[in-house]
């Protein structure tokens, strides 16, 4: 079941017992995803990313210490410019942006955080949980001015509400770009899609840290 308001999330795990350790978020939503197709469901820990930093650690505790955490999945459904369809699991994060220049883009938070190269971690999901089975979108376009000016205030998550921009906490999603945009999912580039179908699949894996 995903968290409700005010409930605490996660609970100890002293089991001493070993599990599968993804490198990074990437490779955790792929083992997830991998599970999820086949009807079960992973248990498995992460050694680093912005999943791991949401519950306040930068490693994962000692074995016996550690916490269980129920997490969503995230899935994505791309269309590139020929019609060819991909489906791409994501745990922390989704970006599809056209470098620095003006053009609508979109941010799409599962984590609350997106670690930025040189700029530190980037609270651009200020309300976003791992586990209250929706994605926090933000869509639309800024000037290089503003875009400075957002990066400075998403440090604490005080760059929403913004006038050009809007924002929606939903299971589903779908969005069409006037032509194919760059997309990352957390943190790795995997081309350019035109149009964008997101859902949210509540309580997909266990996160053991």
């Amino acid at each position: 079941m995903t968290i409700r308001k005010g409930e605490a999330w996660g609970a100890p795990s002293p089991s001493t017992g070993e599990v599968p350790t993804a490198d990074n978020d990437r490779e955790l939503a792929l083992l997830a995803h991998d599970r999820w197709r086949h009807h079960e469901q992973l248990t498995a820990s992460v050694a680093t990313g912005d999943l791991l930093a949401t519950v306040g650690l930068d490693r994962p505790r000692p074995v016996g210490q550690r916490w269980r955490f129920p997490v969503d999945l995230a899935l994505l459904h791309a269309t590139d410019g020929t019609g060819a369809d991909q489906e791409v699991p994501f745990v922390a994060h989704l970006v599809a942006r056209r470098g620095l220049g003006r053009g609508e883009g979109a941010v799409v938070m599962n984590a609350p955080l997106l670690s930025a190269r040189w700029l530190g971690p980037l609270r651009l999901g200020p309300r976003a949980h791992p586990n209250d089975g929706v994605l926090d979108i933000t869509v639309g376009a800024l000037d290089w001015r503003q875009r400075v000016e957002a990066v400075r205030r998403a440090r604490t998550g005080s760059h929403l509400p913004h006038p050009d921009l809007r924002t929606v906490r939903v299971s589903e999603w779908q969005h069409g770009f006037d032509r194919p945009i760059p997309i990352r999912v957390d943190g790795h580039l995997i081309g350019s899609y035109r149009r964008i179908a997101l859902s949210a699949i509540p309580d997909a894996f266990a996160l053991i840290v």
